[in-house]
C-alpha cells in the first residue's frame, strides 16, 4: 500500500551459488559464484549471466530499504540454457495517527456554560516522524504537512494518514486558544501502526 511513497529506498541482495563440480556425493560442493548487488525500486533487476546449470544458489535480502516485510531466504536451481527467476518482494505497510484535542477546566470536563467559548477554540499541532531505512534514522515527510489546526469544525480532531508503519513519531502541541495553562499528552511518541490508527488525545 505504501511502496509508492515509502519504497525509494535501496535493497541489498546477496547471491551465493555452490555445484557438484567433480560428480562426488561423497564431497562438498564447491562455490562456484558468490557477489551482492544493490537493486532500487528504478533499477530493480540483477541478471547474472554464465552460471553452472545445476548449481543451486541461495538469494539473501540483506537490506530491505525500511520495508515493513521482505522475502525469506530462497534456494533455486540453475536451469541448463534457460533464466531462472527469483522475485525478492517488499511490502511497505502505512497506517496513521488521529490526534483529538479534549479541553478541563480546572481539571475538570468544561460544564455547559463554556459552549459558546469552546465552539471558539482552537488549536495547533505538529507532527514530526522518523524510520529506520538499512540502519539509519530518516527522517519522514509527513503527507499533507505536518501542521494541523484542531477546531470545532473538524470536530477538535485531525487524521495524519499514510504514515510508514513502524515509525516513530513526536506529537506536540503549538498554540491553542484560549491559551492553555498546561498539556498532557495519552502518548507523545506514538508509533506508526502497520493497517491501523494510533490514537492520541491532546488535553
Amino acid at each position: 500500500a505504501g511502496a509508492n511513497a515509502w519504497g525509494n529506498t535501496s535493497f541489498d541482495v546477496a547471491v551465493a551459488c555452490t555445484a557438484d563440480l567433480d560428480a562426488d556425493g561423497t564431497t562438498a560442493d564447491t562455490e562456484v559464484y558468490s557477489a551482492s548487488k544493490t537493486l532500487t525500486k528504478a533499477a530493480p533487476t540483477w541478471q547474472i549471466d554464465n552460471l553452472v546449470a545445476g548449481a543451486t544458489c541461495t538469494v539473501t535480502e540483506t537490506a530491505w530499504g525500511g520495508a515493513t516485510s521482505h522475502s525469506a531466504r530462497q534456494e533455486a536451481t540453475v536451469a541448463a540454457d534457460d533464466t531462472t527467476e527469483v522475485t525478492v518482494t517488499n511490502t511497505f505497510a502505512v497506517g496513521s495517527i488521529q490526534v483529538t484535542k479534549a479541553f478541563t477546566v480546572n481539571g475538570s470536563t468544561p460544564q455547559t456554560g463554556w459552549a459558546d467559548q469552546l465552539s471558539q477554540a482552537s488549536a495547533t499541532v505538529g507532527l514530526t516522524c522518523s524510520r529506520e531505512v538499512n540502519g539509519t534514522a530518516t527522517s519522514v515527510d509527513v503527507p499533507d504537512g505536518a501542521t494541523r489546526t484542531l477546531n470545532a469544525a473538524n470536530s477538535f480532531t485531525a487524521s495524519y494518514d499514510g504514515l510508514p508503519a513502524g515509525a516513530t513519531c513526536q506529537l506536540s502541541e503549538t498554540a491553542s486558544s484560549p491559551v492553555a495553562n498546561a498539556v498532557s499528552y495519552s502518548d507523545d511518541t506514538p508509533v506508526v501502526p502497520s493497517s491501523d490508527t494510533a490514537k492520541v488525545t491532546v488535553t
